[in-house]
C-alpha cells in the first residue's frame, strides 16, 4: 500500500498518484456551506416576492375588466399578426 498524508483541507494526497488535490491559493477562504444556504434562501425568498407581487396586480382588477385587457391585447397581436399585402 502506498504511503498517504492528509493536507491542511483534508484531502488525502496519495504518494506516487498521478493526480494531486490542490488546495485554494493562499488567501482564499472556501466559502462555508451555511454562507451559500443562506444565500440560496434568500434567491428563493426574493422570488416570491417578485411572484407574489406581479400576482397581487392581477388580483385587483375586477374580472370583468381583466378580460376586457385580455382581449383587445388578443386582438392587437391578431391585427399585427395578419400579413400585410403591398
Amino acid at each position: 500500500m502506498g504511503a498517504s498524508r492528509t493536507t491542511a483541507l483534508g484531502r488525502r494526497k496519495h504518494k506516487g498518484s498521478a493526480i494531486l488535490l490542490r488546495g485554494l491559493p493562499k488567501g482564499v477562504k472556501r466559502p462555508s456551506w451555511k454562507v451559500v444556504g443562506l444565500a440560496g434562501l434568500a434567491g428563493v425568498a426574493a422570488t416570491g416576492v417578485v411572484v407574489a407581487r406581479n400576482r397581487r396586480a392581477h388580483r385587483d382588477l375586477p374580472a370583468d375588466e381583466l378580460r376586457e385587457r385580455l382581449h383587445s391585447r388578443l386582438a392587437e397581436v391578431a391585427a399585427d399578426a395578419e400579413p400585410k399585402s403591398s
